[in-house]
């Protein structure tokens, strides 16, 4: 079963070969826009807040000429 688009873009060809890449490709984008209004994707998507601290690494360097 493919995974990805660019995997069901690949399997789409190999049934319709004759057909072009950009036809195949539209085909596959109308049949996630249907799949997606038909369906409530919408809990799988949220919103991450990431807080990261820039580490600091202060150091003094002594030299003697």
């Amino acid at each position: 079963m493919a995974q990805n688009y660019s995997e069901v873009v690949r399997t789409v060809r190999l049934y319709a070969s004759t057909a072009p890449l950009f036809l195949i490709r539209d085909w596959v984008n109308d049949a996630f826009k249907d799949l997606a209004r038909l369906r409530n994707w919408s809990f799988l998507r949220g919103e991450v807040d990431l807080n990261i601290l820039a580490a600091r690494s202060l150091a003094s360097v002594s030299v003697q000429y």
